[in-house]
């Protein structure tokens, strides 16, 4: 059985389906994010693309370009943003952290805007 067989088995066994609206895959670029947006969109669930460039490391501008393009050649939407300068640290917060509260924050802002279920 293919992976993306598998992975939507396992999602409709445990009631992970959405009911109708699409799903938010955060894309970060790297492997584990392409390979679930890759099982999600070949299962036939709709997804909506998330980027947050955190702007930590010189060059995370080719990863977000990467993922408007992959989401573009799949007909999928595509919703990228990259943080402020200064946005990190958080006080009280380590930079990991932070990034981790952001990345949360823009998620739940993008389902919201496309009223997905997850």
């Amino acid at each position: 059985m293919p992976a993306y067989e598998r992975v939507a088995s396992f999602l409709e066994a445990h009631n992970l389906l959405p009911s109708g609206g699409p799903v938010v895959v955060g894309l970060s670029g790297g492997p584990d994010s392409l390979c679930l947006f890759d099982c999600l969109h070949r299962t036939g669930i709709g997804t909506v693309v998330a980027h947050l460039d955190h702007g930590l490391r010189p060059g995370s501008w080719r990863d977000a370009e990467f993922v408007l393009r992959l989401a573009a050649s799949r007909g999928v939407p595509a919703v990228v943003e990259r943080l402020r300068r200064g946005a990190l640290p958080i006080p009280g917060m380590t930079v990991e952290e932070g990034a981790r509260h952001l990345r949360y924050r823009f998620l739940a802002s993008v389902a919201r805007e496309h009223m997905a279920d997850r």
